[in-house]
């Protein structure tokens, strides 16, 4: 972060500061859920954990692509965590998926990796 100097008239008094945001937000290791089904509901959920210290999370910016598709995820801001949750389990084998992080600012991060699903639903 990079603070600027910035001067203006001011109805208080104190010390006030600017930043420009030119960090994108941190990415953790997505990490798919474990158990596919529960109690007869589909939750199978591939997470991952974003950190932005700055202009906050751009959530409709802000996406998973699983096996060269982007899939449509949730951001939800209260526990810093992107979801997709589709409809049934991924199939089972390996894949591949790319996260896809943009704050408020413009920054961008991506991380790549792959998963595995041992047993579709």
């Amino acid at each position: 972060r990079v603070a600027l100097g910035v001067e203006g008239p001011g109805r208080r008094l104190g010390r006030f500061a600017v930043f420009a945001d030119t960090l994108a937000p941190r990415i953790t290791d997505p990490a798919p859920s474990r158990d596919a089904v529960m109690r007869g509901y589909p939750r199978w959920t591939l997470t991952a954990r974003l950190i932005d210290d700055g202009a906050g999370v751009a959530a409709l910016d802000t996406y998973f692509i699983v096996d060269g598709v982007r899939r449509p995820a949730e951001w939800d801001a209260v526990r810093n965590e992107l979801r997709w949750r589709p409809l049934r389990a991924p199939a089972k084998g390996m894949h591949h998926y790319e996260v896809v992080a943009t704050d408020r600012a413009g920054n961008v991060a991506r991380r790549v990796g792959t998963f595995v699903v041992h047993e579709a639903s």
